[in-house]
């Protein structure tokens, strides 16, 4: 079930934000999870209601959640829903609770007038090289849900 965060699930989002973090191997300073940090933002982005937290709710406890952004592209406003973060439980991932999250966020887009639903998928080590089978996994779950490929993202410490 997909639910819309408030500032009264932050305990919940702790502990998902959480399992995100045991479960990543991030080794680069700029991408590492810190979840106190996750959590002022989340409570900042709640409060200015600049993007909204998404929870998938199984068995009575949160086992994903997605960070999305409602905007228009600035050419000729078109309604988009980017995908800023989206993470299962591993737990919870071979049991179709993926695909259900996933459809459920494109319903709340559809709810919400969106005509392009927008992700990205990186990951990069410490020398800022792409970690290639983590983008091909999540690029590949992505093209089987209907999302095609349009670009690439580039990097550049400043």
């Amino acid at each position: 079930m997909l639910k819309q965060a408030t500032t009264n699930d932050f305990n919940k989002l702790r502990t998902i934000y959480q399992a995100q973090v045991d479960e990543a191997e991030i080794k680069n300073d700029k991408l590492k999870f810190d979840v106190d940090t996750a959590m002022q933002l989340t409570k900042e982005r709640l409060i200015e209601n600049t993007s909204n937290i998404l929870m998938y709710v199984r068995d009575d406890k949160v086992v994903g959640y997605a960070v999305i952004a409602l905007a228009e592209l600035t050419w000729n406003r078109t309604r988009t829903g980017n995908i800023e973060m989206f993470f299962i439980h591993p737990d919870y991932r071979k049991k179709i609770s993926t695909h259900k999250f996933l459809d459920q966020i494109e319903d709340y887009f559809r709810d919400n007038d969106v005509e392009l639903m927008l992700t990205n998928v990186f990951l990069f080590d410490n020398e800022y090289n792409v970690d290639e089978h983590y983008v091909d996994r999540a690029s590949k779950y992505f093209e089987s849900k209907g999302m095609k490929w349009c670009g690439n993202w580039f990097v550049k410490e400043l």
